[in-house]
């Protein structure tokens, strides 16, 4: 979307100060929201809320950032001013955009390759997600020379310790973080084992 935060409008009487070309102080009341407010981001995700409930869509209960159809085969994730969106048929998106563009101004670019770090292939019916990236990544970061990585685990690495010690259980902690990510997003099936890494 366009300058989302602009189409917030607020709910709070705010004022900013601005010095005018004479040298004096104007003060402006702001009707809609300014990128850098404290409540702008709280009023365009109200805002957004709206514009989609009236496109008909609701808020899904386990992530708010996702809207589902009443039917259920109409998507849209959103990410602040980032929305995508998922259907059978591509002219029910295209009515949810009608609706979305009598609020806002849309600015579209087709299917994305990548979304929070998350990879997207699409073909005729399915989207695949992968993060090889962020595993590469990952993997590159926590390398250690040899053929095996050795972050060795023993009672002394859970002592207390001074804050030069403290390197290698803070390296520790930033790949089970990563790890822990990656398991949420694409790969479930390694929650267990990251999980009794963690431990």
């Amino acid at each position: 979307m366009v300058a989302a935060y602009l189409q917030a409008l607020l709910h709070h009487d705010i004022y900013i100060s601005n010095i005018n070309e004479n040298g004096e102080t104007e003060y402006w009341k702001l009707h809609t929201a300014l990128y850098g407010l404290k409540q702008a981001g709280h009023e365009w995700y109200q805002t957004l809320k709206e514009i989609l409930r009236s496109a008909g869509l609701e808020r899904c209960l386990g992530d708010e950032g996702t809207y589902v159809s009443a039917s259920g085969d109409q998507i849209i994730g959103t990410h602040v001013d980032d929305l995508i969106g998922i259907a059978p048929e591509e002219n029910t998106l295209d009515q949810i955009e009608q609706t979305i563009e009598k609020t806002v101004e849309l600015e579209k670019s087709g299917r994305p390759t990548k979304a929070l770090g998350i990879e997207l292939s699409w073909n005729n019916t399915e989207v695949i997600l992968t993060q090889r990236a962020l595993i590469e990544s990952i993997h590159q970061r926590h390398r250690r020379s040899g053929t095996k990585s050795s972050l060795l685990l023993d009672e002394r690495f859970f002592a207390p310790r001074t804050d030069e010690e403290q390197a290698p259980q803070k390296e520790y902690q930033s790949l089970i973080r990563g790890l822990l990510f990656i398991a949420r997003m694409t790969r479930p099936e390694i929650s267990i084992h990251v999980n009794l890494l963690k431990r």
